[in-house]
């Protein structure tokens, strides 16, 4: 695999600074996972105080964003997505 320049492999796909904290997702298909180096470079972000999680679907990301406070829908949209 080449890799652009400063950038650092394992990253996940999705980072937001948000309220002084840092937050990654990694999108992965709904049967895959992380690799070797996307699970070690996620534990050493979590070390460092970060919040990472893994979404395999959309629903997953959206719920995630939810739990850390970053989105919030209105009540009539949850009860119609699920």
């Amino acid at each position: 695999m080449t890799l652009t320049p400063g950038y650092v492999a394992g990253l996940p796909d999705v980072m937001i600074v948000f309220n002084r904290t840092s937050l990654f997702i990694e999108l992965k298909a709904p049967k895959g996972g992380p690799t070797p180096s996307q699970r070690l470079v996620m534990e050493r972000m979590r070390e460092c105080g970060a919040q990472v999680a893994v979404a395999k679907s959309l629903q997953e990301a959206i719920v995630t964003l939810e739990c850390w406070g970053i989105i919030k829908r209105d009540i009539g949209q949850r009860e119609a997505a699920e």
